[in-house]
């Protein structure tokens, strides 16, 4: 809480967390951020004896994934990625998807190939409506049918049934477990960790929540999988003028320099040493968002020895 709010802490797969993103797990009434959340499905992923629960072998997408399935276009140009997104599903007995009313609430659902259910696990119980769960599922099924049709699409067994609109939509949660209005992404986050196809293997409730909140920072922090441990890294916008104190103390092992060597030169002004880093890693959602921000790195260079 005391590190600069620019400060990167937490670097898990494609989740980039700065302590800004952090600090929503430093306060009781704010909402998980996405990354937050995509960053702990990254840790669940990673253990092993979570993979496997009654029902089956479970695969807990990313809030970005099952955002796409929203999206009322899509490009042709991503059937490669919808075709092997869609066979990473079929080889799951349950495919985990986080449900978003935006900038609402959180929610759970399950799609459960075994039972052929859409398993619902709503902090908030049957009050909410429903519209975003109906988009996410058409979103899919879209997905599903442009994949049948691709060459690199592989069935497999496990899915008895693709047609999914036509599942029974089950509510696990007839009455309210969440009684605040910001913990809503925890409760789903403990839902991924606990919900066997059938029950949750752990109870919890909203005591819990605040504990696990702070709790959850400490994990990210922590893991191995956090690319950043024990490393910090603080970003300079390009127009930034007043760098903090902080940055004196961060240690620099993890940051890529270009041409893998520190350049070196001196401040007219102060004799201070500048290692001219690679500007914020830079993560794309597809190639011409990747160039363009690859561009914009290329343009904010002023020193001649590193643009070269």
């Amino acid at each position: 809480m005391s590190l600069h709010e620019k400060m990167k802490l937490v670097h898990i797969s494609d989740a980039l967390l700065t302590n800004v993103e952090m600090r929503c797990l430093t306060h009781d009434d704010v909402f998980l951020h996405d990354d937050v959340i995509n960053a702990y499905i990254y840790c669940i992923s990673a253990q092993e004896h979570l993979q496997n629960r009654a029902d089956g072998k479970v695969h807990i997408a990313s809030t970005f994934v099952s955002s796409l399935f929203k999206k009322d276009k899509i490009d042709p140009a991503t059937h490669r990625h919808i075709v092997k997104r869609v066979n990473t599903f079929l080889e799951h007995d349950m495919v985990f998807l986080p449900v978003n009313i935006r900038k609402c609430h959180w929610y759970l659902s399950v799609i459960n190939a075994k039972k052929r259910e859409i398993q619902v696990l709503d902090s908030l119980g049957v009050g909410m409506g429903r519209s975003d769960l109906t988009m996410t599922l058409q979103g899919l099924d879209k997905h599903l049918k442009i994949a049948c049709d691709m060459p690199e699409f592989k069935r497999g067994d496990r899915w008895q049934d693709l047609d999914i609109m036509n599942w029974t939509v089950v509510d696990k949660f007839q009455k309210p477990i969440q009684t605040d209005s910001a913990s809503c992404g925890l409760f789903m986050l403990n839902c991924m960790e606990y919900w066997t196809g059938d029950i949750l293997s752990d109870n919890f409730t909203q005591k819990d929540m605040k504990e696990f909140r702070r709790k959850l920072a400490v994990i990210l922090l922590e893991t191995e999988l956090n690319k950043l441990k024990g490393s910090p890294i603080y970003y300079r916008a390009d127009n930034e003028e007043n760098v903090s104190d902080n940055e004196e103390n961060v240690s620099d092992s993890d940051v890529e320099f270009l041409e893998d060597r520190k350049r070196k030169r001196q401040d007219s002004h102060d004799g201070a040493e500048d290692k001219s880093p690679l500007r914020n890693p830079i993560m794309a959602a597809d190639p011409q968002d990747l160039v363009d921000e690859l561009c914009h790195h290329i343009m904010s260079i002023n020193d001649a020895t590193s643009l070269e």
